[in-house]
């Protein structure tokens, strides 16, 4: 793998370069587990035949504005992390696979670099979708971002968002060769067949 970056100097131009590549995010499409995309819907955007759009919604700004308050209080829980927020893009154009991580953490205990994914829920989605650990295509967004960074390992902390308490949970997940393998074989496949 030969992996490019480029800092990102605004949205709209994010948004297009990315386009190109199929993107953390997105990945979990490939493995029919992503709640927001389906296989068939990220193969007609890769395609051409529809704009990929992402409208934006009240889950979605949530996380935008809270984006930096997980960070800080992953901080207060790991204060071996020193941590920094991701400003690049990350791809690699034999794989056509990229990503945007949300935070880079250097864990000065283990002297390893951590891929830092933030989410927020709400107490009765986190109950009902987590179940003691991330779901898996965060688990896979997770993994692309530790691949493609070379990072030790990963590292999803999620804030739940209740009226009363902000309790905060940090799943530690390990770097698997089997799911980074899995992710280029079906991502090898799914450009195969855009490009038939």
């Amino acid at each position: 793998m030969t992996i490019q970056t480029w800092e990102i100097s605004d949205r709209e131009n994010w948004l297009r370069r990315r386009e190109r590549n199929l993107n953390a995010s997105e990945i979990g499409a490939l493995f029919d587990c992503n709640p927001y995309l389906t296989k068939f819907q990220l193969w007609h955007q890769k395609k051409g035949n529809v704009e990929a759009s992402t409208p934006d919604s009240g889950v979605l700004r949530r996380g935008r504005i809270l984006e930096q308050s997980v960070a800080d209080a992953v901080k207060e829980e790991r204060p071996n992390w020193e941590i920094t927020k991701a400003t690049d893009y990350y791809w690699d154009d034999e794989l056509r696979i990229g990503c945007t991580p949300d935070f880079h953490a250097w864990d000065k205990a283990g002297k390893q670099w951590v891929a830092m994914q933030t989410k927020t829920a709400a107490p009765h989605i986190f109950d009902e979708d987590w179940l003691g650990r991330p779901p898996k295509w965060i688990i896979i967004q997770n993994a692309v971002e530790c691949m493609l960074t070379d990072s030790a390992s990963g590292a999803v902390a999620c804030l739940v968002v209740d009226p009363w308490k902000l309790p905060l949970h940090i799943f530690e997940i390990p770097r698997r060769e089997d799911v980074e393998k899995a992710i280029k074989v079906r991502a090898a496949a799914f450009w195969a067949s855009i490009d038939i």
